[in-house]
């Protein structure tokens, strides 16, 4: 990298890695054994604070995630097509394909429990009686029906 020492660059590909700052640090840098921990932490923060290294470290860190993104994308493709094969397969028993099926279903969401709710922070003990009286008043409709 342009800018930046080889040491630096592996620093910065350890830290965008997720490696703590401390264990980059001294992965990279010769550090004795008679260092302390705050000298180590107070070196390493300051080596990643550093506009270029900062700026190396951000920029691996979109491309760690950008790939760590496409992974999974790639991985969910798979096991859909698996699933959709599953569901396809003419030897499968039906509880095969009714759980294949039901896994495709909830990797788009048609199984999620939805809850509604209403602001009622403006609404009077009145309003609010007049609403429960409409809502019994539906329910019993619906079982009367």
């Amino acid at each position: 990298m342009i800018g930046l020492t080889d040491k630096q660059e592996k620093f910065a590909k350890l830290v965008s890695s997720g490696e703590k700052l401390t264990t980059a640090y001294k992965a990279v840098y010769s550090v004795r054994s008679t260092t302390k921990d705050k000298s180590v932490w107070e070196q390493a923060s300051a080596l990643a604070s550093n506009h270029k290294v900062a700026s190396r470290i951000s920029v691996l860190t979109k491309l760690n995630d950008d790939d760590i993104r496409s992974q999974e994308r790639r991985r969910r493709e798979y096991v859909l097509r698996k699933l959709q094969e599953e569901v396809e397969r003419i030897d499968n028993r039906s509880s095969e394909k009714i759980q294949a099926l039901a896994l495709l279903g909830k990797s788009v969401g048609l199984f999620t429990d939805k809850i509604e709710t209403i602001d009622s922070s403006d609404r009077s003990s009145v309003d609010i009686e007049l609403e429960l009286e409409k809502k019994l008043a539906n329910i019993l409709d619906d079982k009367a029906s």
